[in-house]
């Protein structure tokens, strides 16, 4: 099972209630090389919960989590570089350097450990990568249907297939040809709606501009290979920190191949679970991908009673 990507946007565009609050930044916070990351931190109280969205998606993914949260204790959601609000990065865009650039945010913006982090798909490994680089900051973990390391091994030419298609996108609209009627750019244009409202233009003029396109390729080249690479080389024992993994099950009936998938799946999710001696695993019906759309009062219910633990 893959996690979904190139439609992954669209689909939450399509599920998402207002987002018009998005089209402002929350706080761009100034780092030392002098990017600027967008982050919204609401609520107060201790520990902080880090929201860390998925795969071409940034903070507007968790718009059905951070306000519950928020009631329980401070809560921050950001959009990775490239992304969102946030200024792009030079070089690659792999777990480490994500991971390096959401420790110098929190420090720059003076949100103090201790952390709770929750994330979704590929999100989860970016996660992961900054528990390794402040392992007596972060006192727990809950991953959404989390990418892992080695579930793309064997498929290099696919994956290579799926950044050239991102980077004709990005050639496409540094010569604005975007949005365009060519059926090979057609993955390129924004998903559109009757009635866009302000949320979705600033979506649709974001797919125009070759930095974001070259955002997406780094990201999608580097959970095949560099952030693999780093996870593996990392820790593979979280001690006894709480780490909850949230499998979807499925909104239907499943087929027969799509069982066989999601057990290799489940089996997966259990392994990455036993890195904890706290860890646990649980599948979650009547969900897709996209569980913080799919079944929001799960993870409220789950990051709740970790922070809880925590105090």
């Amino acid at each position: 099972m893959k996690p979904a990507l190139a439609a992954a946007l669209l689909l939450l565009l399509g599920a998402a209630g207002p987002l018009d609050s998005y089209v402002q930044p929350g706080r761009l916070v100034a780092l030392p090389d002098g990017r600027h990351i967008n982050l919204r931190c609401t609520g107060t109280g201790s520990p902080t919960v880090i929201l860390e969205a998925g795969f071409q998606a940034w903070s507007f993914a968790w718009d059905r989590i951070q306000p519950a949260l928020s009631t329980l204790t401070r809560t921050c959601s950001y959009d990775r570089a490239g992304l969102g609000l946030s200024d792009p990065a030079p070089g690659p865009r792999d777990g480490l350097a994500q991971a390096r650039d959401l420790a110098a945010t929190l420090k720059a913006a003076k949100i103090a450990p201790p952390y709770i982090l929750v994330a979704h798909s590929a999100g989860a490994m970016t996660a992961r990568l900054f528990a390794d680089l402040q392992p007596k900051n972060v006192v727990g973990m809950v991953l959404l249907d989390p990418s892992v390391e080695g579930q793309f091994d064997g498929q290099r030419a696919q994956v290579a297939a799926t950044v050239a298609r991102y980077d004709a996108c990005a050639a496409a609209a540094a010569r604005r040809e975007l949005p365009s009627k060519l059926p090979e750019l057609s993955r390129c244009n924004s998903p559109a709606k009757a009635a866009p409202s302000a949320f979705d233009k600033q979506v649709a003029a974001l797919m125009l501009t070759p930095a974001y396109w070259k955002t997406l390729a780094r990201e999608y080249a580097a959970i095949a290979g560099a952030t693999t690479d780093q996870l593996r080389r990392g820790r593979q024992s979280y001690g006894k920190m709480p780490l909850v993994i949230l499998t979807p099950g499925g909104t239907g009936p499943l087929t027969e191949q799509a069982q066989a998938q999601l057990a290799a799946w489940m089996a997966a999710h259990d392994a990455l679970a036993a890195k904890s001696s706290a860890g646990s695993n649980e599948m979650v019906l009547g969900s897709g991908h996209l569980l913080m759309r799919d079944q929001p009062d799960v993870v409220i219910e789950a990051v709740t009673n970790m922070v809880k633990a925590a105090r």
